[in-house]
């Protein structure tokens, strides 16, 4: 087996592992004599929903695939956007707010394939959130899309060029995968970490 895809299953064994931990930790502190908890039931459906999140993305890095990147009007991509979120905001208790004020004439936004990349980056930055909430700034003109993360004031490791740096969990190298397959750059500009990304 060649090391690109040891590092993948590694990859995919750990964070699945991960998942099937947070649901035995619900299971194991529930009071077996009673129902879950709508709290705890939502846990759980958070964890199920983001452990089949990573093992949607490894299906698609190990074959070489990406999502649909059709674009979408940006009021349903990003009411689709905040209901994908929605696990991560259960999980680390961090709800998101997404807002536009962009051009309305330019806000048509990359189907599928933008959303699991802004999905795959959230997901990097909730652990600097520290249990606040997180803003998502989207706009848009004729050249690209901008996404600015508030508050953000670090570049994730996981998120650098470095292979060396890079953390070996499905989420960070789906960001990477996606954002050079969509000439994503980021940098941090005041109060958080911005994306561009040029319109094709």
């Amino acid at each position: 087996m060649d090391q690109a895809s040891e590092g993948l299953m590694r990859s995919a064994l750990h964070d699945l592992a991960n998942a099937l931990s947070g649901l035995q930790g619900i299971l194991e502190l529930s009071d077996p004599m009673r129902p879950l908890t709508p709290r705890e039931r939502g846990r759980m459906e958070a964890i199920l929903a983001e452990g089949m999140t990573t093992l949607d993305r490894a299906r698609h890095l190990a074959m070489g695939s990406l999502p649909e990147a059709a674009l979408e009007p940006g009021e349903t991509w990003r009411l689709s956007l905040a209901e994908a979120l929605e696990p991560l905001s259960t999980i680390f208790r961090c709800p998101f707010e997404i807002t536009y004020t962009g051009d309305p004439a330019h806000d048509r936004w990359p189907g599928e394939l933008g959303r699991g990349y802004v999905l795959a980056l959230a997901r990097q930055l909730l652990p600097y959130a520290q249990g606040g909430r997180m803003g998502l700034g989207c706009t848009a003109d004729a050249g690209e899309w901008r996404i600015l993360w508030t508050p953000a004031s670090v570049l994730p490791d996981s998120l650098s060029a470095d292979q060396e740096a890079r953390p070996r969990d499905i989420s960070s190298r789906w960001a990477i995968r996606v954002g050079t397959s969509l000439g994503a750059a980021l940098s941090l500009e005041a109060g958080g970490l911005a994306v561009r990304i040029p319109r094709f």
